[in-house]
């Protein structure tokens, strides 16, 4: 009985001394990164999760710190969230988003952009290179984000933990897959599963590091548009499945990328300085994209419903097309 009471004994005291080094740990990191620490596992580990935790940070949505040196996180909003990074250490603000970055609201406090915007498609090697360029060149820590902090913005920083962190591609993937991003896009699954030699942060490239990236042009954005139309009719023809002679064109993963392609042009300055009637057929389209991606994430092949979006989404980009792609 004695035994058994002083083992016990034993146990509450070791794990009171656990504890008590966690919460002395958790406090010490939040004093570094400037937000509420939620640990997501133990430290010390082999998988991102390891090391990877949330952090509160005021104008920021699903914020991540996932090294030292790498945060990733939403879109700032306002004043008070480049206030937050700053305090939280962060140097260097790199937007993977298409809207244009807040840079002189960075600026003030002392924070250095890079804008390098990417697609829902995939990281272009060309690209690659400058987000390797600017953990080697820029000051850190790097705050990486989209718009939401889902998707693009936790790819990059996948990359960035893959080049400078030493993280697999498998560590990568299950990053992507804590922070959120849908396996709707499996271009940005792709990214970070490849190691390519155009990709690798030891090449050259002499392209700047830009604080603002002028947005694609309306006929470059609605080119690409007219290629994922393409795509769809095909998709289409063939049941609403992947076409035999083009296995990679998932029909929902098409859907999704016309859907995000007609979201970004909608926030861009060039939209908002163009006249109402094109922003009217721009929100139509959008509307249909939206309902042909939910009908395909809903129901089996030949769907009425998908049908009639595609329709609806042809018919919105061809007068778009006839009165402002000039």
């Amino acid at each position: 009985m004695e035994r058994r009471l002083s083992f016990r004994s034993a146990v509450t005291a070791s794990l009171a001394t656990m504890l008590l080094l966690a919460g002395s740990a958790c406090g010490a990191w939040f004093a570094r990164a400037g937000g509420e620490p939620e640990p997501v596992g133990e430290t010390g580990g082999t998988s991102p999760a390891s090391a990877v935790r949330p952090v509160r940070l005021t104008g920021v949505e699903n914020a991540y710190q996932l090294t030292s040196d790498i945060y990733s996180g939403s879109q700032p909003e306002g004043d008070a969230a480049f206030a937050a990074l700053a305090g939280a250490g962060v140097r260097t603000v790199l937007s993977v988003d298409g809207a244009r970055p807040e840079v002189e609201a960075a600026r003030r406090h002392g924070l250095r952009y890079v804008h390098l915007p990417i697609g829902y498609d995939g990281v272009p090697d060309a690209v690659a290179l400058r987000l390797a360029r600017v953990m080697r060149e820029l000051p850190g820590p790097v705050y990486v984000h989209c718009h939401h902090g889902k998707h693009r913005g936790p790819t990059a920083a996948a990359l960035l933990c893959e080049w400078s962190a030493g993280w697999s591609p498998e560590q990568a993937v299950a990053w992507l897959r804590q922070a959120g991003t849908s396996s709707e896009y499996p271009g940005l699954y792709r990214s970070v599963e490849r190691t390519s030699a155009a990709a690798s942060p030891s090449a050259p490239d002499a392209a700047p590091l830009p604080e603002v990236t002028p947005p694609t042009g309306l006929v470059e954005t609605m080119v690409a548009l007219d290629q994922r139309l393409d795509e769809l009719q095909r998709c289409r023809q063939a049941g609403w499945r992947a076409p035999t002679d083009h296995p990679d064109l998932a029909p929902l993963a098409v859907a999704t990328l016309a859907h995000e392609l007609l979201g970004e042009l909608g926030r861009t300055d060039e939209t908002r300085s163009r006249p109402a009637g094109y922003r009217g057929l721009l929100a139509r389209s959008e509307e249909a994209a939206r309902d042909l991606h939910e009908a395909l994430r809903e129901a089996a092949a030949l769907n009425p419903r998908a049908n009639t979006a595609l329709e609806a989404l042809a018919a919105s980009c061809k007068a778009c097309h006839r009165e402002y792609r000039r």
